[in-house]
């Protein structure tokens, strides 16, 4: 199987990036082809992680929309280097020829209709960037946020309607046409996006793994703190499941949280595996 991915970054800085740089080494192992479309362009940038050289990565910097206001946007999707560069995607899909496309965290989404794509379309949901300006989708009494993001997020959480909140919304509606499965990290994004009316039966949740340690024994024996898990969910929520947990924690991007949440637990038999850039 040919997969082609699309993602913000190809440094190895974040649990989206560690999932996808895994993923994609697994897939090597097991006989699939992989190409990376990348959003930033970040050769440049300290990787703590090489790439396999049979993977093709095209960086496309050009597709990054600035969302501050529409004149702006616009007028940077009638510039000759975007439209180029979405003829440059176009000619990396027929070359790369692959049987299915999945997205990550990328810039946009709708450039997929000047596309002539004719394979299904995946996408992970890491966080609830596209879906809150808060990033929680949660309301004040503790309940998933049914509201598309808009109006009701300056009535209840006080965020002022955007141009931003405007292209997520045609953003997200897009996606509920055109993509083929969603993939939640966890149990709680799963139910936020399916209380958003992204359709259930194409909704997944993506059972997190890490090439340092594959072979589970117990449901609960690892927590991963990915970088968006913090904004994701409540520090509460947090705690709750580091109190169900085993024996280990692999800790993305360790700071002051982090360490407040290890006191806070009172856990100093944990074993903690440090996977930061």
């Amino acid at each position: 199987m040919k997969i082609l991915y699309l993602n913000a970054f190809s440094v190895v800085q974040g649990g989206a990036e560690r999932l996808l740089f895994d993923t994609c080494s697994e897939l090597l192992q097991r006989g699939h082809k992989v190409a990376i479309v990348i959003a930033n362009d970040d050769r440049r940038a300290k990787n703590p992680e090489y790439w396999p050289a049979s993977i093709n990565r095209y960086f496309v910097p050009e597709l990054i929309l600035p969302l501050g206001d529409r004149r702006t946007h616009d007028r940077h999707r009638r510039s000759p280097a975007y439209r180029a560069t979405i003829r440059y995607l176009q000619d990396i899909i027929n070359i790369e020829s692959p049987d299915l496309i999945h997205v990550h965290n990328f810039s946009s989404l709708e450039f997929f209709k000047d596309l002539t794509v004719g394979v299904p379309l995946l996408r992970t949901v890491h966080s609830y960037e596209n879906l809150c300006a808060t990033h929680l989708k949660r309301l004040p009494d503790g309940s998933i946020c049914t509201y598309p993001k808009g109006k009701e997020c300056a009535a209840i959480c006080g965020c002022e309607e955007s141009f931003r909140s405007v292209r997520v919304r045609r953003e997200n509606n897009f996606s509920r046409l055109r993509f083929t499965r969603f993939l939640a990290i966890s149990t709680y994004i799963r139910d936020v996006l399916i209380a958003n009316r992204f359709p259930a039966a194409r909704v997944r949740v993506l059972s997190n793994f890490s090439r340092m340690k594959q072979q589970l024994t117990k449901a609960y024996d690892v927590v991963f703190y990915l970088n968006t898990l913090q904004i994701a969910l409540s520090f509460a929520n947090i705690v709750t499941i580091a109190r169900n947990c085993g024996k280990e924690v692999f800790e993305y991007q360790p700071g002051p949280q982090m360490r407040a949440i290890r006191w806070h637990i009172k856990w100093p038999a944990a074993r903690i595996y440090s996977v930061a850039s």
